[in-house]
């Protein structure tokens, strides 16, 4: 199986997505369509090429995880046309017993390590300024832009060569 792991701030959305006329307001509307006014369409337009061109799965690594339940963050995905699979989310790790912050590499590993299936390769999106452990699967995006062609075609080529 081919994982993504997601990041939603930065990815599927950026300081460029908010500041066009695309953003609509959502906050009558309930969370998950919150959610999905948060989300850029064209953001996940780009993510949907890599999920149809590799088949891959998504799991959520996004702190998204810890502000929503998983099937109102699968409604907003969903909703900003998401065509993919959301097969689970990271576990948030915190600190280790000696007080060091863990990074989203190793939120990652951990779910490697518990997920009882065959990964055959894996790629994470996130705009993180450091990922930990990890890093040679990491597609760095930026707040600034989010998820661009060039970073579709990278995840598409890991993805497809077993990185």
């Amino acid at each position: 199986m081919k994982v993504l792991f997601l990041d939603i701030d930065g990815v599927l959305n950026s300081a460029r997505f908010f500041g066009s006329d695309d953003v609509t307001e959502g906050f009558e509307y309930g969370q998950a369509l919150w959610c999905a006014a948060q989300i850029d369409n064209a953001a996940v337009v780009r993510l949907n090429r890599i999920l149809g061109a590799t088949g891959a799965v998504v799991v959520l690594s996004s702190s998204w995880r810890e502000q929503h339940p998983f099937n109102r963050l699968q409604r907003a995905l969903e909703e900003s046309g998401f065509r993919g699979y959301l097969l689970s989310v990271t576990p948030r790790l915190h600190r280790t017993p000696d007080g060091q912050r863990r990074l989203r590499g190793h939120e990652i590993q951990e779910w490697l390590r518990r997920y009882p299936i065959d990964v055959e390769a894996f790629v994470i999106l996130d705009d993180a300024k450091e990922i930990g452990p990890l890093s040679e699967h990491w597609i760095r995006t930026s707040w600034e832009i989010g998820l661009t062609s060039e970073h579709v075609e990278q995840a598409i080529a890991m993805l497809r060569r077993g990185a």
